[in-house]
Protein backbone atom coordinates (compact mmCIF):
# COMPACT_ATOMS: atom_id res chain seq x y z
CA UNK A 1 0.00 0.00 0.00
CA UNK A 2 1.79 3.70 -0.87
CA UNK A 3 1.34 6.48 1.31
CA UNK A 4 1.15 10.51 0.91
CA UNK A 5 3.08 12.52 3.73
CA UNK A 6 0.74 15.51 4.46
CA UNK A 7 3.10 18.27 6.06
CA UNK A 8 3.35 21.62 6.64
CA UNK A 9 4.23 23.43 3.79
CA UNK A 10 7.60 23.98 5.26
CA UNK A 11 8.04 20.88 5.30
CA UNK A 12 6.91 19.63 2.01
CA UNK A 13 10.19 19.00 0.04
CA UNK A 14 12.02 16.95 3.65
CA UNK A 15 9.18 15.33 4.56
CA UNK A 16 6.03 14.91 1.86
CA UNK A 17 8.87 13.71 -0.86
CA UNK A 18 9.41 10.41 1.46
CA UNK A 19 5.25 9.45 0.80
CA UNK A 20 5.31 7.53 -2.30
CA UNK A 21 2.41 9.71 -3.51
CA UNK A 22 0.86 12.76 -2.63
CA UNK A 23 -1.63 14.47 -1.42
CA UNK A 24 -2.60 18.63 -2.04
CA UNK A 25 -5.17 20.27 -0.53
CA UNK A 26 -7.41 22.72 -2.66
CA UNK A 27 -7.73 26.12 -0.77
CA UNK A 28 -3.91 26.18 0.00
CA UNK A 29 -2.91 25.49 -3.91
CA UNK A 30 -5.06 28.36 -5.00
CA UNK A 31 -3.45 30.27 -2.08
CA UNK A 32 -0.43 29.31 -1.24
CA UNK A 33 2.74 29.84 -4.51
CA UNK A 34 5.25 28.15 -2.36
CA UNK A 35 2.58 24.97 -1.71
CA UNK A 36 1.84 25.32 -5.09
CA UNK A 37 5.75 24.90 -6.33
CA UNK A 38 6.18 22.32 -4.61
CA UNK A 39 3.22 19.86 -6.32
CA UNK A 40 4.28 21.26 -9.75
CA UNK A 41 7.80 19.90 -9.15
CA UNK A 42 5.89 16.50 -7.99
CA UNK A 43 4.18 16.27 -10.99
CA UNK A 44 7.17 17.00 -13.13
CA UNK A 45 9.08 14.33 -11.33
CA UNK A 46 5.46 12.20 -12.42
CA UNK A 47 4.61 11.51 -9.23
CA UNK A 48 0.81 10.72 -8.18
CA UNK A 49 -0.77 13.59 -6.71
CA UNK A 50 -4.29 13.45 -5.14
CA UNK A 51 -6.31 16.33 -4.84
CA UNK A 52 -8.62 17.02 -1.91
CA UNK A 53 -11.36 18.61 -1.99
CA UNK A 54 -11.37 20.42 1.20
CA UNK A 55 -13.99 19.01 3.21
CA UNK A 56 -12.51 17.71 6.50
CA UNK A 57 -10.63 21.08 6.74
CA UNK A 58 -13.51 23.05 6.01
CA UNK A 59 -16.17 20.74 7.03
CA UNK A 60 -17.69 21.85 3.36
CA UNK A 61 -16.38 20.67 -0.03
CA UNK A 62 -14.48 23.31 -2.09
CA UNK A 63 -17.06 24.57 -5.35
CA UNK A 64 -16.65 22.34 -8.04
CA UNK A 65 -14.74 25.48 -10.51
CA UNK A 66 -12.29 25.92 -7.28
CA UNK A 67 -11.44 22.27 -7.58
CA UNK A 68 -10.62 21.93 -11.33
CA UNK A 69 -8.70 25.55 -11.52
CA UNK A 70 -6.66 23.89 -8.64
CA UNK A 71 -5.69 20.63 -10.38
CA UNK A 72 -4.99 22.67 -13.28
CA UNK A 73 -2.11 24.98 -11.48
CA UNK A 74 -0.09 21.58 -10.25
CA UNK A 75 -1.20 18.59 -12.64
CA UNK A 76 -3.67 16.51 -10.07
CA UNK A 77 -3.32 13.02 -11.08
CA UNK A 78 -6.85 11.97 -8.95
CA UNK A 79 -9.59 14.30 -7.94
CA UNK A 80 -11.47 13.84 -4.88
CA UNK A 81 -15.59 14.39 -5.89
CA UNK A 82 -17.37 16.48 -4.27
CA UNK A 83 -19.26 14.45 -0.99
CA UNK A 84 -21.81 15.93 1.51
CA UNK A 85 -20.68 15.28 5.01
CA UNK A 86 -23.30 12.48 6.52
CA UNK A 87 -25.38 12.63 3.56
CA UNK A 88 -25.70 9.51 1.34
CA UNK A 89 -28.02 10.67 -1.27
CA UNK A 90 -26.36 14.22 -1.66
CA UNK A 91 -23.30 12.98 -1.99
CA UNK A 92 -24.07 10.86 -4.63
CA UNK A 93 -25.92 13.61 -6.74
CA UNK A 94 -22.80 16.00 -5.96
CA UNK A 95 -20.39 13.18 -7.38
CA UNK A 96 -22.42 13.28 -10.23
CA UNK A 97 -22.33 17.10 -10.42
CA UNK A 98 -18.60 17.26 -10.10
CA UNK A 99 -18.13 14.18 -12.47
CA UNK A 100 -20.12 15.83 -15.45
CA UNK A 101 -18.54 19.39 -14.74
CA UNK A 102 -14.78 17.88 -15.04
CA UNK A 103 -15.92 16.03 -17.75
CA UNK A 104 -17.27 19.47 -19.73
CA UNK A 105 -14.03 21.16 -18.63
CA UNK A 106 -11.42 18.86 -20.37
CA UNK A 107 -9.48 18.01 -17.43
CA UNK A 108 -8.53 14.40 -17.60
CA UNK A 109 -7.90 12.71 -14.41
CA UNK A 110 -8.81 9.68 -12.34
CA UNK A 111 -11.80 10.19 -10.05
CA UNK A 112 -12.29 9.09 -6.30
CA UNK A 113 -15.26 9.39 -4.57
CA UNK A 114 -15.73 9.08 -1.21
CA UNK A 115 -19.12 7.44 0.64
CA UNK A 116 -21.07 9.55 3.10
CA UNK A 117 -24.17 8.41 5.32
CA UNK A 118 -25.33 8.57 9.23
CA UNK A 119 -25.75 4.70 9.13
CA UNK A 120 -24.17 1.67 8.30
CA UNK A 121 -26.90 1.10 5.53
CA UNK A 122 -27.06 4.91 4.71
CA UNK A 123 -22.71 4.12 3.77
CA UNK A 124 -23.10 0.91 2.19
CA UNK A 125 -25.74 1.94 -0.43
CA UNK A 126 -23.97 5.24 -1.19
CA UNK A 127 -20.66 3.47 -1.83
CA UNK A 128 -22.69 0.86 -4.11
CA UNK A 129 -23.63 3.56 -6.15
CA UNK A 130 -21.15 5.49 -6.11
CA UNK A 131 -18.70 2.12 -7.21
CA UNK A 132 -21.51 1.75 -10.12
CA UNK A 133 -19.84 4.88 -11.60
CA UNK A 134 -17.65 3.60 -14.56
CA UNK A 135 -15.61 7.14 -14.25
CA UNK A 136 -15.10 6.69 -10.39
CA UNK A 137 -11.76 4.12 -9.98
CA UNK A 138 -10.88 4.58 -6.31
CA UNK A 139 -13.90 5.09 -3.05
CA UNK A 140 -12.36 7.07 -0.06
CA UNK A 141 -12.78 5.79 3.61
CA UNK A 142 -13.84 8.97 5.52
CA UNK A 143 -12.19 8.94 8.90
CA UNK A 144 -15.65 11.18 9.76
CA UNK A 145 -18.43 9.30 7.47
CA UNK A 146 -17.00 5.78 8.84
CA UNK A 147 -16.69 6.16 12.40
CA UNK A 148 -20.43 7.40 12.60
CA UNK A 149 -22.11 5.12 10.88
CA UNK A 150 -19.62 2.46 12.72
CA UNK A 151 -19.00 3.27 15.96
CA UNK A 152 -16.16 1.82 17.94
CA UNK A 153 -14.17 3.13 20.55
CA UNK A 154 -11.54 4.83 18.08
CA UNK A 155 -11.38 5.68 14.27
CA UNK A 156 -9.43 2.55 13.43
CA UNK A 157 -11.52 0.00 14.59
CA UNK A 158 -14.09 2.30 13.12
CA UNK A 159 -12.63 1.63 9.67
CA UNK A 160 -11.80 -2.17 10.60
CA UNK A 161 -15.54 -2.21 11.39
CA UNK A 162 -16.30 -1.04 7.36
CA UNK A 163 -13.89 -2.78 5.36
CA UNK A 164 -14.64 -6.18 7.20
CA UNK A 165 -18.23 -6.16 6.55
CA UNK A 166 -20.21 -8.97 4.65
CA UNK A 167 -21.37 -6.62 2.61
CA UNK A 168 -18.34 -5.90 0.67
CA UNK A 169 -18.96 -8.88 -1.02
CA UNK A 170 -21.53 -7.32 -3.49
CA UNK A 171 -18.79 -4.88 -4.77
CA UNK A 172 -17.06 -8.06 -6.60
CA UNK A 173 -18.49 -6.61 -9.27
CA UNK A 174 -16.75 -3.46 -9.48
CA UNK A 175 -13.08 -2.79 -9.74
CA UNK A 176 -12.04 0.51 -7.18
CA UNK A 177 -9.71 0.24 -5.45
CA UNK A 178 -9.38 1.67 -1.82
CA UNK A 179 -7.59 4.62 -0.31
CA UNK A 180 -8.00 5.52 3.57
CA UNK A 181 -8.33 9.38 4.35
CA UNK A 182 -6.40 10.39 6.87
CA UNK A 183 -5.50 8.63 10.18
CA UNK A 184 -5.17 9.34 13.59
CA UNK A 185 -2.96 8.01 16.46
CA UNK A 186 -3.80 4.84 16.40
CA UNK A 187 -2.85 4.66 12.55
CA UNK A 188 0.50 1.93 12.18
CA UNK A 189 -2.01 0.16 14.85
CA UNK A 190 -5.17 -0.23 12.25
CA UNK A 191 -3.03 -1.07 9.02
CA UNK A 192 -1.29 -3.69 10.95
CA UNK A 193 -4.62 -5.29 11.29
CA UNK A 194 -5.04 -5.49 7.94
CA UNK A 195 -1.96 -6.86 6.84
CA UNK A 196 -2.38 -10.12 8.76
CA UNK A 197 -5.39 -10.27 6.26
CA UNK A 198 -4.85 -8.19 3.12
CA UNK A 199 -5.29 -11.06 0.94
CA UNK A 200 -9.08 -11.38 1.68
CA UNK A 201 -9.30 -14.95 2.71
CA UNK A 202 -9.54 -14.99 6.85
CA UNK A 203 -11.76 -13.51 9.30
CA UNK A 204 -12.34 -10.90 10.77
CA UNK A 205 -10.73 -8.75 8.44
CA UNK A 206 -11.29 -9.85 4.70
CA UNK A 207 -14.35 -7.86 3.28
CA UNK A 208 -12.59 -4.79 1.90
CA UNK A 209 -9.07 -4.77 2.85
CA UNK A 210 -7.69 -6.58 -0.38
CA UNK A 211 -9.05 -3.60 -2.31
CA UNK A 212 -6.90 -1.14 -0.05
CA UNK A 213 -4.42 1.10 -2.71
CA UNK A 214 -2.99 3.90 -0.68
CA UNK A 215 -3.45 6.17 2.87
CA UNK A 216 -2.57 9.60 3.20
CA UNK A 217 -2.00 11.64 6.60
CA UNK A 218 -0.65 14.12 8.69
CA UNK A 219 0.08 11.89 11.72
CA UNK A 220 3.85 10.94 11.15
CA UNK A 221 4.88 14.63 10.89
CA UNK A 222 2.34 15.72 13.97
CA UNK A 223 3.71 13.67 16.12
CA UNK A 224 7.35 13.74 15.40
CA UNK A 225 6.87 17.46 15.64
CA UNK A 226 6.00 16.71 19.47
CA UNK A 227 8.77 14.45 19.27
CA UNK A 228 6.16 11.29 19.68
CA UNK A 229 6.46 7.97 18.31
CA UNK A 230 3.79 6.60 15.76
CA UNK A 231 4.38 3.29 17.61
CA UNK A 232 3.22 3.77 21.02
CA UNK A 233 -0.62 3.39 20.27
CA UNK A 234 -1.19 -0.18 21.73
CA UNK A 235 -4.92 -0.85 20.52
CA UNK A 236 -6.17 -0.99 24.48
CA UNK A 237 -7.63 2.37 24.27
CA UNK A 238 -5.73 4.92 25.38
CA UNK A 239 -7.79 8.32 24.69
CA UNK A 240 -6.48 9.55 21.13
CA UNK A 241 -5.84 13.11 20.45
CA UNK A 242 -4.20 13.22 24.08
CA UNK A 243 -1.04 14.02 22.25
CA UNK A 244 -2.41 17.42 20.71
CA UNK A 245 -2.33 18.94 24.54
CA UNK A 246 1.82 18.08 24.98
CA UNK A 247 4.27 20.18 24.15
CA UNK A 248 8.07 19.65 22.36
CA UNK A 249 10.40 21.34 23.72
CA UNK A 250 13.71 22.04 22.24
CA UNK A 251 16.40 24.27 22.63
CA UNK A 252 15.09 26.79 21.29
CA UNK A 253 11.41 25.96 20.09
CA UNK A 254 8.20 25.49 22.03
CA UNK A 255 5.38 24.53 20.10
CA UNK A 256 1.71 23.80 21.00
CA UNK A 257 0.13 21.30 18.73
CA UNK A 258 -3.15 23.66 18.50
CA UNK A 259 -1.27 26.63 17.48
CA UNK A 260 0.48 25.20 14.41
CA UNK A 261 -1.52 25.47 11.08
CA UNK A 262 -0.17 23.31 8.45
CA UNK A 263 -1.19 26.40 5.92
CA UNK A 264 2.16 28.51 6.98
CA UNK A 265 4.54 28.73 5.04
CA UNK A 266 6.61 30.45 7.74
CA UNK A 267 7.39 27.80 10.22
CA UNK A 268 10.79 27.84 9.90
CA UNK A 269 11.65 25.66 13.39
CA UNK A 270 10.14 22.68 11.75
CA UNK A 271 12.38 20.88 10.21
CA UNK A 272 15.60 21.73 12.10
CA UNK A 273 13.49 20.52 15.52
CA UNK A 274 11.53 17.90 14.56
CA UNK A 275 13.71 16.07 11.74
CA UNK A 276 14.53 12.91 13.37
CA UNK A 277 11.29 11.63 15.19
CA UNK A 278 9.20 12.43 12.17
CA UNK A 279 12.13 10.52 9.32
CA UNK A 280 11.53 7.57 12.12
CA UNK A 281 7.97 8.01 12.06
CA UNK A 282 7.74 7.80 8.45
CA UNK A 283 9.89 4.96 8.20
CA UNK A 284 7.70 2.87 10.37
CA UNK A 285 4.55 3.71 8.53
CA UNK A 286 6.22 2.81 5.15
CA UNK A 287 6.93 -0.54 6.42
CA UNK A 288 3.92 -1.22 7.80
CA UNK A 289 1.85 0.13 4.89
CA UNK A 290 4.47 -2.05 2.55
CA UNK A 291 3.37 -5.18 3.92
CA UNK A 292 -0.64 -4.77 2.60
CA UNK A 293 -0.88 -6.50 -0.71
Amino acid sequence: MQIAVISPTAGLWRYSALGDIEMALTHIVLSDEHYRKYFREARAAERFIILDNGLFELKEAMPIKDVIEAARMIGASELICRDVLYDGKATVEASLEFIRKVQESGLRARLMAVPQGKTDTEWFECAEALAKLPSVSCLGISKLSVPKCFPAADIGRSRIACLSDARWGTFEQHPQELHLLGGHDDLLWELKQYDQHADGSSAPYAGGCYRLRSNDSSVAVWRGAFGLSMNSWTGKGVKTNAWREEVYVSDSASVKADTVDFGIPSFEDFDRFASERINANIAAWHAVSKAIA
